[in-house]
């Protein structure tokens, strides 16, 4: 009888990065990163490694490949033109990673995939989508770009290089048919399983952007709440299985793209090795026997095969059916935390949940606007509609709830800034949140790499827990409430659903000239400031954001 052995909530990144990097210091024979981004410049907060001489993330798999251990990195790739930056920024880290580990005795222990997700656009797609692409190439470098311009671009760009090969199809350095494939869909996990015992997982990709501590200390727009979770006991051994079916899966696709681009370069990884397959143990099935308080839990997809296809084929929806599962259980208050709440069949959940139990309340709290939206005044089409998705979401639920749902936002104890016009509520500047929570009735939680939007739900492949745990669950949610309500939290309320939700409402609903030495970091969800900005975009897949 498998049995998990703790699970512990990590808060922000100031709690969370310390203990990653004390799971890997304390290594024996194996580490398994799958991260989004994974900068190996990113400075080391813990004690242990301050202690080992240890400045950065390079310096600390260095230090593990010296001792002998085993080190594989999932990084995830992305379309060269729809991703560009991220793209560029990911090899980047690859070719870094490379060069902390070169000339050590036990350099082949380390390995590292740039993983592409195989889903693309089909043949008509990709004509339809063409002259937005070649808007995004335009973007990459504006004007009349000239091939010899274009090829040092694609220089830092790898997978912009094949389309500058032959001169002649091209004008002013970009290509005018055929249509170049596009990659939609990305691997958005984040998580690390060391000795196949001890797994780290969450919202948190590892570099500076994403660092961030409870009182958000830095600048607005360089917050960045975000939660994570260590488990250990089986559960890391059914992650540990997942990778080795990712790895195997995009070693072969990977290691193809290198000869494309003329491997062995210096300035990219060298070619990887499938890992020895474990049991096939992720099937979309109900959560495990009682004696398994957690469980891991995936989103995954394959190329659809449509000439039409504007994005690849779910093949497991494990995440998406955990949080059904949890709405149709919960009895007393669900609580949510998610960048994004575009899903609308999970809205529905939530609708047909509330209308069966008129005692059950919500709250949800969400960014006060995109990041993008917020810090960068974006206004393209895809941020455009993908607010129109999250209204709609929460009208959906709002009208059913009515007054027994509650939606709010991150802010700080900061004045606005005047940056644009979406980076403050209420006269505060807001805390930007990128965490991935899901409570029911103090009891239940999900934690996951994964929004609430159907990308996250049916595109991307995605990664998280179920936890099932009455007394360590009620402690982690204290934990995020006491962290996002400070001196308006009272722990009392904490067990009486009703007293639970008023104390959030009046903790938004402070009188600014009677506020507390630690007053509250929440207020209310600016929804008709979201509302104004939303536009339903006809081209744009409701998948896609």
């Amino acid at each position: 009888m498998r049995r998990d052995q703790g699970t512990t909530g990590l808060i922000t990144a100031s709690s969370a990065y310390p203990v990653l990097e004390e799971l890997i210091l304390s290594s024996r024979s194996e580490v398994l990163l799958a991260f989004r981004i994974f900068d190996p410049q990113t400075r080391l907060r813990s004690g242990g490694a301050r202690s080992a001489g240890l400045a950065t993330w390079a310096h600390l798999i260095r230090r593990q490949i010296d001792e002998g251990i085993v080190v594989r990195l999932l990084l995830a790739d992305f379309d060269s033109i729809a991703g560009n930056t991220l793209h560029k920024i990911n090899w980047q880290s690859l070719a870094g990673f490379r060069a902390a580990v070169s000339g050590s005795s036990h350099e082949s222990n380390f390995s590292s995939v740039a993983a592409l997700h195989e889903a693309e656009f089909g043949p008509i797609a990709r004509i339809v989508f063409w002259p937005l692409a070649r808007m995004r190439l335009k973007r990459i470098e504006p004007g009349n770009a000239g091939l010899k311009k274009a090829e040092r671009i694609a220089e830092d760009t790898p997978g912009l290089r094949s389309y500058f090969r032959t001169a002649q199809r091209w004008f002013d350095g970009f290509p005018l048919w055929p249509p170049p494939r596009m990659w939609p869909a990305t691997y958005h996990q984040k998580y690390a399983v060391i000795d196949g015992h001890h797994l780290f997982i969450g919202g948190l990709d590892i570099n500076e952007r994403r660092f961030d501590d409870p009182d958000h200390s830095r600048p607005s727009d360089e917050t960045w709440h975000d939660v994570s979770v260590k488990a250990d006991g089986f559960i890391a051994e059914d992650a540990r299985q997942f990778f080795i079916q990712n790895w195997n899966r995009e070693v072969p696709r990977f290691n193809s793209r290198l000869t494309g681009l003329g491997a062995p370069q210096p300035d990219l990884p060298a070619t990887a090795a499938p890992m020895p397959a474990g049991p096939r143990v992720h099937r979309d099935e109900p959560a495990g026997t009682s004696s398994e308080t957690t469980r891991f839990i995936v989103t995954r997809s394959r190329r659809s095969r449509s000439p039409f296809a504007f994005g690849p084929r779910p093949e497991l929806k494990q995440i998406e059916r955990a949080h059904e599962r949890m709405f149709g259980r919960a009895r007393n208050l669900i609580y949510l935390e998610t960048q994004f709440f575009r899903s609308r069949p999970l809205a529905k959940q939530l609708a047909g949940a509330g209308k069966s139990n008129p005692q059950l309340r919500l709250i949800i709290l969400l960014p006060a606007a995109p990041d993008d939206v917020a810090f960068d005044a974006n206004k393209s089409a895809d941020a455009r509609h993908g607010e129109y998705l999250q209204v709609r979401a929460l009208e959906i639920v709002r009208q059913t709830y009515g007054a027994r749902a509650a939606f709010y936002c991150l802010v700080k104890d900061t004045p606005k800034q005047e940056r644009t016009e979406r980076d403050a509520v209420d006269g505060r500047a807001i805390a930007y949140l990128h965490s991935k929570v899901a409570i029911a009735d103090s009891k239940t939680a999900i934690v996951s790499s994964a929004n609430l939007n159907g990308r996250s739900m049916r595109w991307d492949t995605e990664a998280g827990l179920e936890w099932r745990n009455a007394l360590d669950v009620s402690r982690f949610q204290n934990d995020i409430w006491q962290a996002h309500l400070r001196d308006g939290f009272d722990a009392s309320a904490t067990d009486d659903p009703e007293a639970a939700f008023e104390m959030w409402s009046d903790a938004a609903h402070q009188d600014e000239h009677c506020r507390p030495e630690r007053p509250p970091q929440i207020a209310i969800y600016p929804l008709e400031s979201a509302r104004r900005f939303g536009k339903r975009i006809w081209y744009v897949p409701d998948n896609l954001v």
